[in-house]
């Protein structure tokens, strides 16, 4: 009971514990249990025992020391033998264990990092801007933009000149005929062809396709108002808007009268245009693309000025160009003419010498006959010469 009082002096949570085991006597084994371990140092809260009554000092710890009585110091020093003991046990049991092995990983060889491979993302190529001085002087490009129908327009005209014209066909002529999509594709069916265009590089761009496919035709260096050949035509082409280039009512009339001399009797003029219906909108982007095995080119036409007092249309017309290498953008503005039905009518009415027999629309179909009315809007014509 003495060496138990010396402890519950000197502790006491140890105190408490013995206390709590007293109390409830079915959980003293693990009081006892939790008490020896706390006075051998071996639980962590008798660090922060040691701390907490070191800091905070307990009136019965310094009253004792204040006293300094001799019936405490037996008690005392028996406490420190017991403690003694102990430390040696425990220090006995540390040196009887093996000392756990040191393992070592062998350092890395100088000089043998591990590879990492770092792919590099390919850039977009930019897109560069270009402002064209024309864009008829990509013949290549904007005419891609074109080619799919081409086939069509070609099959059609051989309908039309077989429905309409009283003789075979075999010259012909076509105004502002640019790259030569369709006097290279005629020429390929047999008919001998001639062109007018005011493009040089257009032309050139012609020859050489034709040279490549071996084929011939004639082309000139020409205002399509205003052009001489010595020889008739049995039939006269103009497609896709190309008449809408010009700007006024005189030379619209110059280039029908100047056609209108250039056919044999009986031969035809076919003339292809967008009409303004009634109620259509002035406004607006067309937008298409086409695609080679080299590049891809992307149009979009758009009426940026327009006015019905002129009856002309102000139009940029874009292509965005993308190859395997780059990518590029060319602007240009054209300007083209403004036609109601009405008012291409009373045109029509002022040359004398080409008698309207028959209308059609872009689906290139010979037996689908359309009006001309006001609902008319992509339209082909047929102008025969009396």
């Amino acid at each position: 009971m003495a060496r138990l009082d010396a402890i519950l002096c000197r502790k006491p949570l140890a105190a408490y514990c013995v206390m709590q085991a007293a109390r409830h006597w079915h959980c003293r084994f693990e009081c006892l249990k939790f008490l020896f371990s706390f006075l051998f140092g071996d639980c962590p809260l008798a660090k922060t025992s040691v701390a907490v009554t070191t800091k905070k000092k307990s009136s019965a710890s310094a009253v004792s020391k204040a006293k300094g009585s001799s019936a405490n110091q037996p008690k005392k020093e028996l406490a420190k033998k017991s403690n003694a003991k102990a430390a040696a046990k425990t220090t006995a049991k540390l040196e009887a264990k093996p000392a756990a092995k040191s393992v070592t990983k062998p350092a890395k060889p100088a000089g043998k990092t591990k590879q990492t491979s770092v792919v590099q993302a390919k850039a977009k190529p930019s897109v560069k801007t270009e402002t064209m001085r024309s864009w008829y002087d990509h013949p290549e490009l904007y005419e891609l933009g074109f080619l799919k129908e081409t086939p069509k327009e070609s099959e059609f005209l051989i309908d039309v000149f077989e429905k309409y014209v009283p003789f075979p066909v075999k010259r012909v002529l076509e105004l502002g005929c640019g790259s030569g999509r369709l006097i290279c594709d005629m020429a390929g069916r047999g008919f001998s062809m001639t062109g007018v265009d005011l493009n040089p590089m257009s032309l050139d761009y012609c020859k050489k396709k034709l040279k490549k496919e071996r084929n011939k035709a004639e082309l000139v260096v020409g205002d399509m108002t205003n052009f001489k050949f010595d020889e008739p035509f049995d039939a006269a082409v103009n497609a896709i808007n190309t008449f809408r280039h010009l700007e006024t009512e005189e030379a619209a009339l110059a280039h029908l009268n100047c056609v209108a001399e250039h056919l044999k009797p009986g031969g035809v003029f076919v003339l292809s245009l967008h009409l303004l219906p009634k109620g259509g909108d002035l406004w607006g982007t067309e937008r298409w693309g086409a695609k080679t095995e080299d590049m891809s080119v992307y149009y979009a036409l758009t009426v940026v000025e327009t006015s019905m007092k002129t009856r002309l249309e102000k139009l940029r017309i874009s292509m965005l160009v993308k190859t395997k290498d780059e990518s590029f953008r060319l602007s240009d503005h054209i300007t083209l003419r403004i036609y109601t039905v009405e008012q291409l009518k009373s045109l029509l009415a002022k040359c004398k010498k080409l008698k309207l027999v028959g209308v059609h629309d872009f689906w290139y179909d010979i037996e689908s006959k359309q009006k001309l009315n006001s609902d008319a809007c992509d339209t082909i014509l047929v102008l025969q010469r009396t």
